[in-house]
């Protein structure tokens, strides 16, 4: 995928050099699509074994169809050894592939009757061995000064690896390096023949220290896959103009070389062919038809450098490449194409720059001020000095002090821009010091820094690159200083825009297992959280952009809540986060990347694959629901967040509906006991009114009862007073 994540391809390339047989460059294609012939295209000289392995004493032994043998493997402890003539009464003639590999001989002895050497060189990685000699009436093999020749000394076979001497001239004659035949070596010089026409895969690879090779004499039309891979020395190439191919991972790791210049007859340049080397920008003629992916502007781990810069002529596959993609293999590139006349203006452009040696410096004088291109210094404190040669020291040009190993380094008060890669794989830099002179700190600078816990920056740096910090593993704290007019500030040891709306790094190391970011922060920079080990979880209440690989690699991280105005976002922004199992994409997102969310890297498919159980929670027809199907990563529409936690529709339906029975229930007995209550107080009034009306009704009856008496005592009385006077 995208090469945060393509390393596998790469990483072979290395492993491939270890093993037990001559290297291949069958593992570091993604097609088929390779380089085209070479002078060996198949042994097809060497006998098939028809039996299986014989071990007798020393040694195991195939037979041929012929009924020779054929040595496969040796197992003694002598190291200075000749290769039998016969072995159980069988006439040795073939030397298997990995008969030799990885031996502790020192010297080999080859007899006559030996008439196959198997092309993939059956002694590489015998790091002791010093000579081959070779039987006066053997017809196919000679040797000369140690060296071991075929077809009439027209090729080479073996150059020992620990052979005395520190420069090889190739005889004249000889017209083909074979594979992996003068292989890491303690050569720093290499003259090659004006015969020269093939060099074939690994034929001068991990020559650690050669420091230049010289093809414009030769008659060279393809440099073969992985042919200088890994000569991480060498620091300059001269082509010949009949060169038309240069292959897979040709020169891939050589780390020294920081300039190239291509001759007009090349058509073809193949996948990984100047990956991890130490080019930050490359010209590449228009006569050049072909560009294998991953063929320039990527590091050790197929990382692609966001600041590399390609010069040619508009519309040619140069240009094509700063932008080409592959949805087979998942990548894109995205590198800063520039025309020719464009180069031109580019005063700063390194290849126009004149290399001048200083004690442990290497300087170029441009504009009256020195620009410091490479530091070869040993020491574990380097001291940059403030001039050199009376100019005041400005710039730390791309590469300078590419895996220096210094543990403190400490830069004058004159420097102003410190440029792309400018310390990368300083592995053992733990401690430097930047000016506030300093203005400009581009992309990748301090990247695989992975000793350095702690740094600050100028207050008044106006330019900062992406990536700055990328691999620093072990960075806990940034820190930005009080001078002011630049772009940056720091809080608890992160790394803002000046306005802190922009976070541009959160260290990889970094203690606290969760973090929530500012209100006012609305966009995470490119890899701001890559690689973060401690995080588990992470709010961004009001983030809108997530930028590509913005949190990428974060293996702890199991929460994240996102913003409901979020936008955007990027490529791989939440690629390998191999403990998140399920993210909530809300309805204003617009633009999701590839292999954004929910991938990671599947070592045993070499491959990115969906996680297990990654789940999207988004609204059907959302964006977050298209990526999600067309990734067939599983959706979940009918849920919605409550505390952090995605709820179904329907259980918040169930929950709705008990609620609600319970508050009916719970009025029901509220209006139950009112209505009881209230017809208590009713009965009670009416048992008093009635109470009061027999009362009432008493005291009238016994009102009337009384009147009635009074008025009988009346008649009474009245009918005695009648009867009287009668």
């Amino acid at each position: 995928m995208f090469k945060h994540k393509k390393a596998v391809a790469f990483i072979m390339c290395i492993l491939i050099c270890s093993s037990a047989a001559a290297p291949t460059s069958a593992f570091i294609f993604a097609d088929d699509d390779t380089t085209a012939s070479q002078s060996i295209e198949e042994d097809t000289t060497e006998e098939s074994p028809a039996t299986d392995s014989i071990t007798s004493g020393d040694y195991t032994y195939s037979l041929n169809d012929d009924s020779t043998a054929c040595i496969e493997s040796y197992t003694g402890s002598e190291t200075d050894i000749s290769i039998p003539e016969t072995i159980d009464g069988i006439n040795v003639t073939s030397i298997g592939e990995s008969a030799f590999v990885s031996s502790a001989v020192t010297s080999v002895h080859i007899p006559a009757g030996i008439t196959n050497i198997s092309l993939n060189n059956p002694f590489i990685e015998c790091t002791s061995l010093k000579e081959f000699t070779v039987d006066s009436a053997n017809s196919e093999y000679s040797a000369v000064d140690g060296v071991l020749y075929a077809e009439n000394g027209t090729m080479i076979v073996c150059y020992p690896s620990a052979k005395e001497g520190t420069s090889f001239t190739i005889p004249e004659g000889v017209t083909d390096i074979g594979i992996a035949s003068i292989y890491q070596t303690q050569l720093t010089e290499i003259k090659l023949p004006t015969t020269l026409l093939y060099l074939n895969r690994h034929g001068l690879s991990y020559n650690e220290r050669l420091t230049s090779i010289d093809f414009s004499n030769t008659g060279l039309t393809i440099i073969d896959d992985m042919a200088m891979s890994f000569c991480t020395s060498l620091s300059s190439v001269t082509f010949s103009d009949t060169l038309t191919e240069i292959g897979g991972a040709a020169f891939a790791g050589c780390t020294a070389l920081k300039n190239i210049e291509f001759p007009a007859s090349l058509t073809d340049i193949y996948q990984n062919a100047f990956a991890a080397t130490g080019l930050s920008k490359v010209t590449i003629p228009a006569t050049v038809t072909t560009i294998g992916y991953c063929a320039f502007g990527y590091d050790e781990n197929l990382q692609p450098l966001s600041s590399f810069v390609i010069y040619g002529e508009a519309g040619s596959a140069a240009e094509t490449y700063c932008t080409d993609s592959d949805e087979d293999y998942e990548y894109t590139n995205s590198f800063t194409f520039k025309t020719l006349d464009e180069k031109e203006d580019d005063v700063d452009s390194l290849e126009s720059l004149e290399s001048i040696e200083f004690g442990d410096y290497t300087y170029a004088e441009v504009d009256g001020e020195a620009y410091i291109t490479a530091c070869v210094s040993g020491e574990s404190t380097i001291e940059v000095p403030s001039e050199i040669n009376g100019l005041p020291v400005t710039n730390i040009y791309g590469g300078a002090f590419f895996q220096n190993g210094a543990s403190k380094i400490v830069l004058p008060d004159t420097i102003k821009t410190i440029e792309p890669l400018a310390f990368y794989m300083c592995s053992s830099l733990i401690d430097i010091t930047i000016p506030d002179s300093v203005i400009t700190i581009k992309a990748q600078a301090f990247a695989d820094c992975t000793s350095l816990e702690k740094i600050t920056l100028p207050g008044s740096c106006s330019e900062f690159g992406e990536d700055v910090f990328l691999g620093c593993t072990e960075l806990k704290e940034i820190t930005v200083s009080s001078a002011d007019g630049g772009i940056l500030s720091a809080d608890d040891g992160i790394l803002f825009s000046s306005d802190k709306t922009i976070i541009y790094a959160y260290p990889a190391s970094k203690e606290g297992s969760s973090y929530k970011a500012p209100s006012n922060v609305t966009e995470i920079a490119v890899s701001a959280f890559s690689g973060n080990t401690q995080l588990e979880s992470i709010k961004l209440p009001s983030v809108v952009t997530i930028n590509n690989y913005a949190f990428e690699n974060c293996s702890k991280l199991k929460s994240v809540e996102l913003s409901k105005e979020l936008t955007t976002i990027g490529d791989c922004a939440f690629y390998n986060c191999s403990s998140l199992k399920g993210i909530r994409l809300y309805d204003k997102i617009e633009s999701i990347g590839k292999v954004a969310i929910g991938f990671i890297y599947d070592d045993s498919s070499s491959a990115d694959v969906v996680a297990d159980g990654f789940k999207i929670y988004a609204s059907k027809d959302s964006g977050g629901a298209r990526y999600a199907s067309t990734n067939s990563i599983e959706c979940i529409s009918n849920t919605v967040s409550i505390f952090g936690q995605n709820v179904q529709y329907a259980l918040i339906y169930i929950i709705i509906g008990i609620l609600a029975v319970i508050v009916l229930v719970i009025a029901g007995i509220i209006i139950g006991k009112f209505v009881k209550k209230n017809r208590q107080k009713k009965e009670t009034a009416q048992i008093k009114a009635d109470a009061q009306k027999k009362m009432a009704e008493r005291k009238k009856t016994e009102a009337e009862a009384e009147n009635c008496s009074s008025e009988t005592t009346s008649d009474s009385n009245r009918k005695e007073s009648e009867n009287e006077i009668k």
